[in-house]
């Protein structure tokens, strides 16, 4: 949910630093602090976290990595990454983070039905945390990546 909505919010720096904190211990054999699943989750996503992050709102028919003579993640594997963090997305609890990551698959997805119903999901979870006392973040709520699905 922190890393949905502090990419929505452009803020990723708000959950890198934590990120790559629990990582780096993570890291170390003998030092077992995160549950297995958390610490295979965690790996699974390092690859778009660390680099892709921009991307993730981007269609990935249309970018390309390209590190300019350095290495770094294949676009599969940050594409992997996106899917196992977008995949979790309807577990979510109702919030920023559950309508971040409802625009990101959305933007990402290619059948048409499920893009439908990716969007008015969206559309509910705008109207959960919408709010009357700061109409600037609602009304920027309601401002829907523009994709053509309803012909």
């Amino acid at each position: 949910s922190h890393l949905f909505a502090s990419r929505y919010l452009k803020q990723i720096d708000v959950v890198m630093m934590p990120f790559v904190a629990i990582f780096a211990e993570a890291a170390v054999e003998d030092y077992r602090l995160l549950p297995k699943q958390t610490d295979k989750f965690l790996k699974s996503i390092t690859a778009g976290f660390l680099v892709g992050w921009a991307m993730l709102k981007s269609n990935p028919d249309r970018y390309k990595v390209n590190y300019e003579g350095r290495k770094g993640p294949s676009k599969e594997q940050i594409e992997a990454a996106f899917r196992a963090c977008l995949n979790k997305v309807d577990s979510l609890e109702d919030g920023l983070g559950k309508y971040a990551g409802l625009l990101y698959k959305f933007l990402r997805c290619k059948n048409r039905d499920r893009c439908r119903d990716l969007i008015l999901k969206a559309k509910e979870q705008a109207e959960k945390i919408a709010t009357p006392t700061h109409p600037e973040f609602s009304a920027r709520l309601a401002v829907i990546p523009c994709k053509v699905i309803f012909i």
